[in-house]
């Protein structure tokens, strides 16, 4: 259920292909005139502007309001709306068979994120305390990793070097900030 509801804010884009196919069937086999094709060219353009500013905010309407308008203007002026009508349909299923398999074969798992968050990062609740020892799993010049327990936890020093595998302790937690220091007890 949560891969096709993934789906859904790309099926949009089936009228691509659908419209592609439906400007064959004007008046004459074309549509009379450059306006609907500029407006579908347009919208288009703004919709991929749209994919690279986050949000759905007045650009991507826009785009969206030009498409629909440009498949309107062709279905109005086409010979036969039924033929354009019909042409957007076989389209939908065309592309929806397309997407089906690739979802069937695994090439949507390579496009979405697949793991999931741990309460504890999800939350900003971190697995260790101050006065927790461990070792540094990397040198802290001065952010690193180090292991406390079965956690590995990402760490930083007050300025100073502390090299790989040394004892550290956590001097404070601050937010999803763990500050450490060179351990006394070796």
């Amino acid at each position: 259920m949560k891969k096709t509801l993934a789906l859904l804010p790309g099926l949009f884009m089936l009228l691509v292909p659908a419209t592609a196919l439906a400007y064959g069937w004007g008046a004459d086999g074309l549509v009379q005139g450059p306006g609907p094709y500029l407006l579908f060219v347009l919208g288009l353009a703004l919709l991929s502007v749209e994919a690279f500013i986050p949000g759905f905010g007045w650009i991507g309407a826009s785009g969206v309001v030009l498409v629909v308008i440009s498949i309107v203007l062709v279905v109005r002026t086409a010979a036969s709306p039924w033929a354009a009508a019909g042409s957007l349909v076989a389209a939908t299923a065309i592309v929806a068979a397309v997407v089906r398999y690739a979802v069937k074969r695994g090439a949507w798992s390579r496009l979405t994120l697949n793991s999931t968050s741990t309460r504890a990062s999800a939350t900003g609740e971190l697995p260790v305390k101050v006065g927790d020892e461990g070792a540094s799993l990397t040198p802290l010049r001065p952010a690193g990793a180090a292991r406390f327990g079965d956690h590995r936890v990402n760490v930083v020093t007050a300025g100073e070097y502390i090299a790989a595998g040394s004892p550290v302790v956590i001097a404070s937690v601050t937010g999803g900030r763990v500050a450490v220091r060179l351990s006394e007890k070796p």
